[in-house]
């Protein structure tokens, strides 16, 4: 009967050292290693095909000098790149937000929350641009897009490293990566509302404009997110 047993369990190559062991479930692995290749071929491409496009942003983000000189002369001359440091991000926080919603990687949300990302990124430009034809501020839009466009690049890139090991850990590591992952995401929306405030400031806008274009155009859309997340429009 032994021998049965073994011969069963050999023929279904899922014997190891004499023990019946059970096959591991490569779907979720093989599917975020897929992912984490083609996030570095995008990686790759922003290096090569906009060469210092990746430290002019980050150095923009941190700093805020010479803004019209590295908007000149090593952002706004590589369109394409940075359209891929823009889906470089927005994929990783779909990965994030496909985490949140499902618990393992599925394509058609991965797909879902990307597409919501790109809608998102759109609308705020088209709502920045239109506001800026109305009040006759086409300079302040101007510097709002270019502000949009750098800030959405960077939070994606930043913090990839700390999104793809989420489908690997356990807890207590997995509640700990999810938490700091959710304070330095809460410190980037600090931090971008905080600089938008200094342009719309410098240019002269009234605090009741300034809290309407919070809430309408930034506090707005996440609070639709998290709706999405918790289900709340089933």
């Amino acid at each position: 009967m032994n021998e049965a047993i073994r011969q069963v369990w050999a023929a279904r190559g899922e014997l190891a050292e004499a023990i019946p062991l059970a096959k591991p479930d490569l779907g979720v692995m093989s599917g975020i290693l897929l992912c984490m290749i083609l996030y570095i071929v995008l990686l790759v491409m922003v290096q090569s095909r906009g060469k210092g496009l990746l430290p002019a942003l980050l150095l923009y983000f941190f700093r805020e000098k010479d803004f019209e000189q590295l908007v000149t002369k090593r952002i706004a001359p590589h369109p394409n790149a940075l359209f891929c440091a823009l889906l470089l991000s927005f994929f990783s926080l779909a990965l994030f937000l496909v985490f949140l919603s499902e618990g393992a990687l599925r394509a058609f949300p991965l797909l879902f929350y990307l597409g919501i990302l790109f809608a998102a990124h759109a609308l705020l430009l088209g709502a920045v641009r239109l506001l800026g034809w109305m009040f006759r501020e086409r300079a302040m839009a101007r510097e709002i897009s270019i502000n949009i466009r750098i800030y959405n690049c960077v939070p994606g890139v930043l913090l990839a490293p700390a999104i793809f090991p989420l489908y690997y850990v356990h807890p207590p590591v997995l509640g700990l990566l999810t938490g700091l992952l959710f304070l330095l995401l809460s410190l980037y929306a600090l931090l971008r509302w905080a600089r938008w405030a200094k342009i719309l400031f410098r240019r002269g806008v009234s605090i009741l404009y300034l809290i309407l274009y919070l809430c309408g155009l930034e506090i707005l859309p996440l609070l639709v997110l998290y709706k999405m997340l918790a289900g709340g429009f089933s």
